[in-house]
């Protein structure tokens, strides 16, 4: 199970996805974006799956096999994974292997093959960090310059950052169309309710709308 590909059968590349949604296995592999990568005719010198600028959100659980933030699972002997320029900020969980981006790496895999560059993992998560990825502080997170960091160097600009947008976390380029453009303060202020007024966005099909108190603290 996964939020973007729960099996990935034959080459896959998945590229500015993101997955929000809490996922639930209590058989197989569960991952953030893939569950479980590759296929088992693949040959020992093949790239299988290709994960590159994506974040997960949602917390992950499993009940066997292996949990991962981004990818859960790729067979030991014949399935090879690269994931560059991703996230995780989600809980992982899992009975066996709890792992913050990838949960297994191919143990025979060539120079190249089975490699984590450029992703991060929040700081306060339980979970073990075997396959690659950088333990970071949610302050470091909500920094502007961390969506530099995930773009490393990509043009046309794929990552952005914005205070009030994501909880201030990174997000891809291609959700800012999304963001519609406040046209005035929230009015019909009452202790049950109010107003909140801006300018629809073209072809939007929802809006999230997010309330903080006094403190800065979402409510």
């Amino acid at each position: 199970m996964a939020g973007i590909t729960g099996n990935g059968s034959g080459t896959i590349t998945i590229d500015q996805c993101i997955n929000t949604g809490n996922i639930s296995g209590t058989q197989g592999a569960s991952g953030g974006i893939d569950g479980y990568g590759g296929d088992g005719t693949a040959s020992p010198n093949t790239l299988k799956t290709t994960i590159t600028n994506c974040y997960n959100t949602g917390a992950i659980s499993g009940a066997t096999n292996t949990s991962g933030g981004i990818l859960a699972f790729v067979n030991a002997t014949k399935w090879f994974y690269n994931i560059t320029n991703c996230y995780n900020t989600g809980t992982v969980t899992n009975a066996v292997k709890a792992e913050a981006i990838a949960g297994q790496a191919g143990a025979s895999a060539p120079t190249g093959f089975g490699v984590v560059s450029n992703c991060y993992y929040l700081s306060t998560l339980t979970v073990t960090n075997t396959n690659g990825g950088t333990s970071t502080l949610a302050a470091d997170f909500i920094a502007t310059a961390f969506a530099t960091t995930l773009n490393n160097s990509q043009n046309p600009v794929l990552w952005l950052s914005n205070p009030s947008y994501n909880n201030g976390y990174p997000y891809l380029a291609w959700q800012q169309l999304s963001i519609p453009v406040v046209t005035a303060g929230a009015s019909n202020i009452t202790s049950a309710g109010f107003t909140a007024n801006w300018a629809a966005v073209s072809n939007a099909i929802s809006y999230d709308v997010m309330v903080y108190d006094n403190t800065s603290t979402q409510v």
